[in-house]
């Protein structure tokens, strides 16, 4: 992942790495496959942060959660997810 480091941004926030918010472009990709263009414009607006742009950590952690459960087990959250 190169040298890349993260950024934790006063409170409560965190900068997410490249290769994370490139992992949840890939997702977001399988999202609209899925028919599920609410989870991909979603997780498409997270990939889509400016380099060295922030979010919340509760925002990161929801994300990289969905993320796991993705990649481990190819499970996109259920129909009735919404962003809070």
């Amino acid at each position: 992942m190169g040298s890349e480091t993260r950024a934790i941004v006063g409170a409560g926030r965190i900068t997410p790495l490249e290769f994370e918010k490139a992992e949840w472009s890939r997702m977001a990709q399988a999202a609209y496959g899925r028919d599920r263009n609410d989870l991909g414009h979603f997780l498409s607006a997270a990939a889509s942060l400016p380099k060295g742009g922030s979010m919340t950590l509760r925002r990161f952690d929801d994300l990289q959660g969905m993320y796991r459960a993705w990649l481990v087990a190819n499970e996109l959250p259920g129909a009735g997810w919404r962003e809070e």
